[in-house]
């Protein structure tokens, strides 16, 4: 296996982390704890989102199984109202499956619109 998909199968992970004052910063990563490091020290390798909004707070992350999905969860949460989020944060189980089926579907979607534009696609070129 080449090491381009090697990594594309590995975890990935959502996380909000709320910083001094009270906002919410939703990312994706393929490692929470180094990543957060990373937001924490504040340097280039930091949101600039976050840069001196210390202390910051990682208050949630969902693991996923891979990038592609986990991209998908950030865009669908960071579409959250901020109550939303809190609930999130707040260990909301219906809030959980509403992303996981909206994703889902979303990407259900994805692929029959894909097929049916390459089939439309064969049919031009006939």
């Amino acid at each position: 296996m080449s090491k381009c998909a090697n990594k594309e199968s590995e975890a990935w992970s959502v996380y909000l982390i709320r910083n001094c004052l009270d906002q919410l910063y939703c990312g994706a990563t393929s490692n929470v704890e180094r990543r957060f490091a990373e937001h924490q020290a504040g340097g280039v390798r930091a949101a600039r989102a976050l840069r001196g909004k210390a202390p910051l707070q990682l208050v949630w992350h969902h693991q996923l199984a891979d990038k592609s999905t986990a991209l998908r969860w950030e865009y669908r949460v960071k579409q959250l109202s901020r109550r939303q989020k809190d609930a999130l944060i707040s260990g909301s189980n219906r809030l959980m499956q509403q992303l996981a089926d909206t994703v889902a579907n979303k990407s259900a979607a994805d692929t029959v619109t894909t097929a049916a534009s390459v089939k439309s696609d064969q049919t031009k070129t006939k």
